[in-house]
C-alpha cells in the first residue's frame, strides 16, 4: 500500500520492508504503537513509513521519516509503558524539553521516556531504528526503566557500539528468523540495555555489572550460586559485587532468582525441551525443590509450569 497524499513525487524511500502510509494512517499508527502525536510543516510533500516486527517482548521498528514533529501524548496505558531507544540510520533528528536541544546525525542514539514530554523534529527525510522496551521487563532485570530527560550514550564507546550492532542486526534479519531464535534475541538485547541505560556509570562500571550478569546466566544451573561464588569468580569482593546492585530495584539473590525463572519459562516454552520433565527444567534452572520453583514461578508469571507447557 503506497500513498502520495500531496499528489507529489515522494523524495524519500521507505524503510526496507515498509509501505509509505497517508498522513492520517501515519498519526494512527504512531498514536497506537508509539502514544506520540505528530505535526508536520506545511507545503511539503509527506513520505513516512513504518516495518514493525516483534522479537522476543521487544518491538523493532524501521521508520522512514519525511519532515515533521513528533511528541508523546504522555498518557500511555501500564501495559504499553516503555522506553524507546531510537538509532539515526540515515539522517539527522533534533529532541528538544524544557529550552535543552539535542541534534543526532547518523549513528546516534538516544533513549527517551514517552511518559515525559519532548518535542523530536526531523528537518529532512531521515530512517530511524526504534526498539520499544518494556518497562517491566528493565525492571524485573534491576535496571533503569524510569526517565525524567532523555539520555544520549557516549557512540565512541565499545560497548555502546555493540548494542547499535545488534539493533542494526535485529532490525535487517528479525523478521526472517524463527520464534525461538527472536525470543532469544529479544532477551540479549534486553541484557544489554544497561549498557545504555547507565548515564551515570563510567564504561568500566558498566562493563563490570555486564561481566557479573553474564557469569550468573552461565551457571544458573548451580544450584550453589550465591553472592560469594559469583564474587569470587569475577574477581570482586562482595561488598563491591553488592554495590553494584546498589540503588536498583532488585537485590543481588532477587535477579539471580529472577533469571532462573525466566530460564525455565523459556525451556517450557521450547519444543526441543518437550521431552524433559518439569523437575528436570527446574533443576537445571538451579532449583533444588521442584515444590520452591512452583511456587515461585506461579507468583512471578500467575500460572504453574505446567500451565505454560505445549499441548502434546
Amino acid at each position: 500500500m503506497n500513498h502520495d497524499p500531496a499528489g507529489q513525487g515522494a523524495q524519500a524511500s521507505a524503510a526496507p520492508g515498509a509501505a509509505l502510509l497517508a498522513f492520517e494512517q501515519w498519526c494512527e499508527a504512531l498514536n497506537r504503537d508509539y502514544a506520540l502525536g505528530c505535526a508536520r510543516p506545511r507545503g511539503i510533500a509527506f513520505a513516512s513509513g513504518i516495518s514493525m516486527g516483534e522479537v522476543g517482548g521487544l518491538r523493532v521498528a524501521d521508520v522512514s521519516m519525511s519532515p515533521q514533529t513528533l511528541r508523546p501524548h504522555c498518557r500511555q496505558r501500564a501495559e504499553e509503558d516503555v522506553l524507546m531507544v531510537k538509532m539515526i540510520a540515515e539522517g539527522e533528528a533534533v529532541f528538544e524539553r524544557d529550552g535543552e536541544q539535542r541534534r543526532l546525525g547518523a549513528g546516534g542514539l538516544i533513549i527517551v521516556d514517552p511518559a515525559q514530554p519532548f518535542q523530536e523534529h526531523v528537518p529532512a527525510h531521515a530512517r530511524l531504528l526504534v526498539v520499544n522496551a518494556p518497562k517491566a521487563a528493565l525492571r524485573e532485570r534491576g535496571y533503569r526503566y524510569r526517565l525524567n530527560r532523555w539520555l544520549a550514550p557516549d557512540i565512541t564507546s565499545p560497548d555502546v557500539r555493540l548494542v547499535q550492532d545488534m539493533i542494526r542486526l535485529i532490525a535487517a534479519h528479525g523478521p526472517a528468523l524463527n520464534p525461538e531464535m527472536r525470543t532469544r534475541l529479544g532477551c540479549q538485547l534486553l541484557d544489554l540495555m544497561d549498557v545504555i541505560l547507565r548515564e551515570d556509570d563510567s564504561a568500566a562500571t558498566a562493563a563490570t555489572r555486564l561481566r557479573v550478569k553474564h557469569y550468573i546466566a552461565q551457571n544458573l544451573h548451580d544450584a550453589t550460586l550465591d553472592a560469594a561464588r559469583i564474587a569470587a569468580a569475577v574477581n570482586l569482593s562482595v561488598g563491591h559485587l553488592h554495590k553494584l546492585f546498589a540503588g536498583e530495584d532488585m537485590s543481588l539473590m532477587r535477579f539471580v532468582w529472577n533469571r532462573r525463572l525466566d530460564a525455565a519459562r523459556e525451556m517450557l516454552g521450547a519444543p526441543r525441551w518437550r521431552a524433559l520433565r518439569i523437575e528436570a527444567i527446574a533443576w537445571r534452572c538451579g532449583f533444588i525443590s521442584p515444590a520452591h520453583f512452583s511456587r515461585l514461578f506461579k507468583a512471578r508469571f500467575g500460572v504453574s509450569p505446567r500451565a505454560l507447557r505445549p499441548a502434546s
